[in-house]
């Protein structure tokens, strides 16, 4: 494959380069590479085809491949060829990359390629040195200590400016220490005084900071010389090295003054020029209107380098497409989604993927037991595409057994407007009656407390079209006896549902400017006057000069805005508009407060026992502050509704109120009686709602 890959793109760096690897690792003798070599560098095509970059890979893997070849030398005869090839191999390849670099750079040859003194050879030109590197690990393999610390020496006159050039000096330095030190120990050599110190490496490190005016990492070299001497150095040395590191900071931050004063400079120059060619188009275009003018320069100042606008993109169009582009994709988990039916009990998720590795991007995997003998999978994808191409895998055993793989966009089902007191459970219970429910999602309620809809997905497309068919528009009744009709539909994401509700449909109207003692009593009176309302609220139970009144149809709210818009109330003008969700905040803390005999408590026929002729919860007073009668539950799943959680609480007393903070993940319930916060404290500490494990 690799022989016709280059066949193909002779001027590909990289695939000779995976030629050379994939013959040493198969065991091809010296001739065959060198002739191979010799015939992807025998036209230039690299060079003029890829570039330096291309060459470089190449010559890499080739002098990569001398240094180990040498490496591996005995002391059969042929063993000094080995060496000798690998010396003149990796110095002229230096040679040649040099060459190139300098020529692409325009920078006379001489200044990289060379012999300088007829023992080390020049340099490439490369800011990573990845030739160098491979040379000096020759050297350094055939005990050339001193010849490495020299070449070392002369790669510094052209990449000082290179933080990567000094870090990759130091731990070669610090290598050389090390091994030292481990020699002296193993032939029980004292150590001297200096000896003790890494002296090199810091020496090393204290060159680097001379180069802190143009170094291209300044700050992470002063960081690793202060660190460097803590770690290793003597006291002398570490007081020594702080004074220096405190002077290189002193040069870096006149360093960057420097810079910033000469960015301040172009950003004034490019305004100037910007305004001066402003005002030459004007004046070659004719007087303009003065807002127009200052649009114009208001855009020509935006487009600066550095500005938002120069960042986004100069033209308006350019910069909404790019805005476009980047939105992200909204998730389409039912069209994404596959079915795995049959797979073995003891399939897992890292299974699963494994199974479906490179059809695309995995989201998420979930396993239910079907039938004690198999198990049915859900599998989210990326995209539609990735699905589709995953469908494709059925063909494949998954762990020695046939498994059946079906799209899943047909099972997922959307549910609104049920008993505002359903749990997660009691949707399961509803919906598992036509088959088996794999997974069931419900909103967040972080951001509004109010949300009520669901998805579930069923195991399979005639489980989703019979529940659609039984449940839909059913009507089903909470704890309290309020009937809803359900809404069950196939989940389709493309699809925008329109927002429900009176404020939406326009039949819900605005009271402005009512007085403070106002009741909602007092509201529906004056408004049956004129005309039949269907609920009035007044916002936390207490007039704050603002209520909403809700009609039956939008017309009469309309028409009820005409007629009673100015009229007076209890002495005063009330101002009424219809309702809008303009300014209108979501509500994100869920309250609502009883009245006594409002809620439930454990003599109620709904909780299971049954009613008591002679008792009325109701009409016991409070035995003490609020704060003695409320318990805090914590841990509850941003998920969880407040009906649920009234329905949790209401079990073990008389309710006065229930405040849920569903981002925080607390409710605050308040208890007629004291008595009924220790019930409520020991029954429900340490209990499970929605999967969590609450704590009171």
């Amino acid at each position: 494959i690799l022989d016709r890959a280059v066949f193909h793109c002779p001027g590909s760096g990289s695939l000779w380069s995976l030629l050379i690897l994939h013959m040493e690792a198969n065991g091809a003798p010296y001739q065959m590479i060198e002739e191979m070599k010799h015939s992807a560098t025998r036209h230039n095509l690299i060079e003029d085809i890829g570039g330096p970059e291309e060459v470089i890979a190449f010559q890499v893997s080739w002098c990569g491949y001398l240094r180990r070849r040498a490496l591996e030398s005995g002391p059969d005869e042929t063993d000094g060829d080995d060496i000798l090839n690998a010396e003149i191999g990796i110095r002229g390849a230096i040679e040649h990359v040099g060459a190139i670099v300098a020529k692409s750079k325009e920078i006379p040859e001489q200044a990289y390629s060379k012999y300088a003194d007829g023992k080390t050879p020049g340099i490439t030109g490369d800011p990573h040195f990845r030739l160098e590197r491979i040379y000096v690990k020759y050297l350094l393999q055939r005990s050339r200590v001193d010849d490495a610390r020299i070449y070392w020496s002369k790669l510094q006159e052209t990449l000082a400016d290179y933080y990567e050039f000094w870090d990759r000096y130091y731990i070669c330095e610090m290598a050389l220490w090390d091994h030292w030190l481990e020699g002296a120990r193993m032939d029980h050599h004292s150590v001297s005084e200096d000896m003790r110190f890494p002296r090199r490496a810091t020496n090393v490190l204290r060159a680097a900071l001379h180069s802190v005016s143009t170094l291209d990492e300044p700050e992470k070299m002063i960081a690793s010389f202060e660190n460097h001497v803590q770690q290793h150095e003597s006291a002398k040395e570490i007081i020594a090295a702080s004074g220096e590191a405190a002077k290189a900071r002193e040069v870096l931050a006149q360093r960057r003054k420097q810079e910033m004063a000469v960015w301040q400079k172009g950003q004034e120059d490019w305004v100037a020029a910007q305004k001066q060619a402003w005002l030459a188009e004007q004046e070659s275009n004719g007087p303009a209107g003065e807002t127009g003018n200052k649009r114009k320069l208001s855009i020509a100042a935006s487009d600066q380098p550095g500005s938002k606008r120069a960042r986004l993109g100069a033209d308006a169009s350019e910069t909404q497409d790019a805005h476009d582009a980047a939105e992200p994709a909204k998730r389409d988990r039912e069209h994404g989604s596959v079915l795995l039916r049959y797979l073995p009990k003891d399939a897992t998720e890292i299974d699963v993927k494994k199974f479906f590795r490179g059809c695309g991007n995995i989201k998420s995997v979930l396993l239910a037991d079907a039938n004690g003998e198999t198990k049915t999978g859900l599998v989210e994808f990326d995209s539609l595409g990735d699905a589709q191409f995953a469908q494709m895998r059925s063909t494949r055993p998954f762990k020695g057994e046939e498994i059946e793989i079906t799209f899943a966009g047909d099972l997922t089902l959307y549910i609104t407007n049920y008993p505002r007191d359903f749990a997660s459970e009691d949707l399961k219970k509803v919906f598992s009656e036509f088959g088996q429910v794999l997974s069931l999602r419900l909103p967040n309620l972080a951001k509004n407390a109010f949300r009520r809809f669901a998805y579930i997905t069923m195991d399979s497309a005639d489980a989703a079209n019979a529940a659609i068919e039984k449940l839909h528009q059913k009507p089903l009744t909470d704890a309290k006896g309020k009937e809803y009709q359900m809404q069950v539909h196939i989940s389709d994401p493309n699809v925008k549902k329109d927002r429900e509700g009176a404020m939406y449909e326009g039949r819900e109207i605005v009271v402005k400017n009512l007085p403070f003692k106002a009741s909602e009593g007092d509201v529906r009176a004056f408004i049956l006057d004129v005309m039949k309302e269907e609920r009035v609220r007044i916002p936390q139970g207490r007039s704050k000069g603002v209520g909403f009144v809700v009609f039956r149809d939008a017309n009469i709210a309309r028409l009820s805005v005409s007629i009673l818009d100015g009229r007076s109330f209890m002495g005063r003008p009330m101002t009424v508009e219809l309702a809008t969700s303009e300014g209108r905040k979501l509500k994100v803390t869920a309250t609502e407060r009883f009245n006594r005999g409002s809620s439930t408590g454990p003599s109620d026929p709904r909780n299971g026992a049954a009613p008591s002729p002679g008792s009325v919860q109701s009409a016991e007073p409070p035995e003490s502050r609020p704060f003695a009668r409320s318990i805090t539950i914590s841990n509850l799943p941003p998920t969880t509704p407040q009906a649920v959680v009234q329905a949790i609480a209401e079990k073990y007393g008389e309710l006065r109120r229930i405040s849920l903070r569903s981002e925080k993940g607390t409710a605050l319930v308040e208890y007629a009686q004291e008595a009924s916060t220790g019930k409520a404290q020991m029954a429900l500490d340490a209990t499970e709602v929605d999967g969590n494990t609450v704590r009171v």
